[in-house]
């Protein structure tokens, strides 16, 4: 049995986030992988989320992400301004700048995670990169117009400010500082909060029915501005059916003024006959503040919503994962695999929507809503996959990528081409070294060429 404390409950749609829209708390809660920098800025376990950055543990931050990708040219490019942007507000210790690396393990790496940071230090930036692992959605979350790079700037109370492409040093000052003028001039109340299991009533370790713990959370008033005062907050600590919470310290605790905090200590008792599930602590915060830009405890009393799945269902995404993972692996190195490996995901979220509006008392995604929501998604990542590709034609890359397999489709004897003809003749030699045998991988990794033995040398043929 887990316990998770929230203010709130946001779903995560499928569609991106615009200009005005906050992030859910799973999006916050998301954990990141950092593949370069994490000890140069004190992310310690090499993992990173936005809720480490949102006051309750740390101060309040502003953020700007760059959504790159390992082969786009244009972002590569764009690594001396991102330099640029980071050793502007190195120092300020309310600016988090973090470049999304996207796209690991496609086929078509041209740059590593190492080498992409390496780079922003070599001009003067203190990088942050996050790796594409499974968990990462963050281009399908805030890209803009679907295309690399795209910018996002989230403020303080984790809203999306400002949403662009190309990464500028003209716009990223006037974002961030904008900002930061709402950051320093905001109501800022965040809370922590300590557990105590001190009543393990089976001594195994973990919550059981029966057991019960103490916690105690810290309200704190962060405002910048000295004059800033919380009037008239309200305390109330909520949970689910069979979670009993004892203290005597909620309800009206008056003013806390900026610098200072209060502290709850509050006993919860788990009953006997409880249901074994996840349950949420809500931690409610009002103030007389509701006008104050950024005062974040304007929020209603929510309660976590649990959406079940039918057998049918979870059997149904089951082999519709399957089906996306086949699809990426036959589309690696063309553009499309990174589209296909997030389908099922969205997949699931769309369902999960679809339930709710069913029925908000007990939601479940049934066979019919699984189903319809597979074939919504296969439809229009289709039609996305042709779309990609139309665009990739119509590059110079892809043009020497055509070139390239249809010199070795036509090979005489069908015998290809060996290592030492592909460094020697054309249409090869017409690029460098490094170009050619980036996309000479790129088509094995495609696996529209294969890599043989023709006698005692490696060569090149096209797959059948």
């Amino acid at each position: 049995m887990k316990f998770k404390m929230v203010t709130s409950l946001l779903v995560s749609f499928l569609f991106t986030y615009e200009v005005g829209d906050k992030l859910s708390n799973y999006d916050q809660l998301n954990e990141y992988t950092v593949c370069y920098g994490a000890l140069n800025h004190g992310i310690g376990d090499g993992t990173m989320s936005l809720s480490d950055y949102n006051g309750s543990t740390s101060d309040f931050h502003v953020f700007m992400f760059e959504l790159s990708a390992q082969w786009c040219g244009p972002c590569w490019n764009n690594i001396p301004d991102m330099a640029n942007i980071e050793a502007l507000y190195a120092d300020n210790p309310n600016v988090l700048i973090v470049t999304n690396l996207d796209d690991f393990g496609s086929g078509t790496q041209y740059h590593t995670c190492a080498q992409w940071g390496n780079q922003g230090t070599n001009f003067g930036g203190e990088p942050i990169i996050l790796g594409d692992i499974p968990n990462n959605n963050l281009f399908g979350a805030f890209n803009t117009g679907s295309a690399y790079p795209s910018t996002v700037y989230i403020d303080h109370s984790m809203m999306v400010h400002y949403k662009g492409q190309n990464p500028s040093i003209g716009v990223a000052q006037t974002m961030i500082n904008q900002m930061l003028d709402k950051l320093n001039n905001a109501l800022l109340i965040s809370a922590n909060f300590i557990t105590d299991f001190n009543n393990d009533a089976d001594l195994d370790g973990f919550m059981n029915p029966g057991d019960s713990f103490d916690i105690i959370i810290s309200v704190m008033n962060k405002s910048h501005d000295p004059n800033k005062t919380a009037s008239n907050v309200n305390l109330s600590l909520e949970s689910g059916q069979g979670i009993t919470i004892t203290s005597s310290n909620l309800g009206d605790i008056g003013n806390i003024n900026a610098g200072d905090d209060f502290q709850v200590i509050a006993n919860i008792e788990i009953s006997e006959d409880i249901v074994i599930n996840d349950y949420a602590l809500n931690l409610i915060v009002t103030t007389d503040n509701i006008n104050d830009e950024g005062d974040l405890m304007v929020i209603n009393p929510a309660t976590p919503l649990v959406v079940r799945r039918s057998h049918e269902a979870r059997s149904m995404f089951d082999l519709f994962e399957l089906f996306v993972n086949e699809k990426a692996d036959f589309n690696r190195g063309n553009g499309v695999d990174a589209l296909w490996r997030r389908a099922w995901a969205q997949a699931d979220k769309i369902a999960t929507i679809c339930a709710c509006t069913v029925s908000l008392e007990d939601p479940i995604v049934s066979e019919e809503l699984a189903l319809w929501a597979k074939n919504f998604v296969s439809y229009h990542f289709e039609k996305m996959a042709v779309e990609i590709r139309l665009r990739l034609a119509h590059t110079p890359y892809e043009h020497r990528r055509k070139t390239y397999l249809r010199a070795i489709m036509m090979r005489k004897n069908k015998r290809g081409y060996t290592v030492h003809e592909i460094n020697r003749m054309k249409p090869f030699t017409e690029d460098s070294s490094k170009d050619r045998w980036a996309i000479i991988n790129d088509l094995v990794n495609g696996r529209q060429i294969a890599k043989v033995k023709v006698g005692n040398r490696d060569a090149y043929v096209a797959n059948k």
